[in-house]
């Protein structure tokens, strides 16, 4: 645009130009030759000389009509708990134990306390030939009470002991049940280890497991405790924050946490 100025001879001045970006340069964005971390490089943050970054709006990027996106392969195809059937690699794999829906952990099977004590009543359908009760409790809540049978299994440590050195017998058709105090946070984590490691035993054929028969008690051992008590042994709860054990408490999630950091998967 062209202004008068009393200190110009002409009587004009030239006022500053936006920089244009040259078409090619725009077209090279969207190009589906143009590698991914430029197209990404576009929707991040952009540095400004002049004061703190700002963001640009995130762009579509579009292909030719051409070209078709490579499938996945089917290991990154399924989520990690969820195993599927020999042959029918996209069929939704149905556990045998009756289960309930679980917004808190959808990726796991879920069963109510009451399925838990048929089970351990011997209550199990013609394809289970058993059952086995893992507690993921630290070991003083495990000793001021648990569920009939259970096993201790309070560190990731003992994982590989318990079902990979040997697997358990007859692991498909045995259904593993776990809990914590109230199934939200180590008896989960402990079940997605198992399966991640069954996972990278058998990638080579997938979607094969060891153990595709692995359920979570919803509301944990205080719930059982709660709803039948007849089927702890001893008839009592310790709770993990009990003040009778505080110190050991607090040792015990120290632990924990070390542990963890140890077995978290690398990448």
């Amino acid at each position: 645009m062209l202004a008068r100025k009393s200190s110009d001879p002409t009587g004009l001045v030239t006022s500053p130009r936006r920089r244009r970006v040259p078409r090619s340069s725009k077209r090279a964005l969207f190009s589906p030759e143009t590698p991914t971390a430029l197209k990404r490089g576009s929707d991040l943050e952009i540095e400004n000389e002049h004061g703190p970054a700002r963001k640009t709006p995130r762009r579509l990027v579009l292909f030719n009509s051409d070209e078709q996106a490579s499938p996945l392969h089917p290991k990154f195809a399924r989520c990690n708990s969820a195993p599927v059937l020999h042959g029918l690699p996209f069929t939704t794999y149905e556990p045998m134990l009756p289960t309930i829906r679980s917004s808190q952990h959808p990726d796991l099977h879920v069963i109510s306390p009451t399925t838990a004590l048929e089970v351990l009543q011997g209550v199990l359908p013609a394809s289970l030939q058993g059952a086995r009760f893992f507690d993921c409790r630290f070991t003083y809540e495990y000793e001021g009470g648990r569920l009939r049978g259970a096993t201790s299994l309070p560190s990731p440590d003992d994982i590989e002991q318990h079902f990979f050195a040997p697997s358990l017998e007859q692991s498909t058709t045995t259904a593993l049940i776990f809990y914590c105090e109230f199934s939200a946070k180590r008896a989960p984590d402990m079940m997605r280890h198992i399966r991640r490691r069954d996972r990278c035993l058998h990638a080579a054929t997938y979607p094969e497991l060891l153990y595709p028969e692995m359920y979570l008690i919803d509301g944990g051992y205080k719930h059982c405790f709660e709803s039948t008590r007849a089927a702890c042994d001893p008839p009592t709860y310790t709770s993990m924050n009990d003040p009778a054990h505080a110190e050991r408490g607090k040792a015990a999630m120290q632990l924990l946490r070390q542990r963890w950091k140890a077995h978290q998967p690398v990448g």
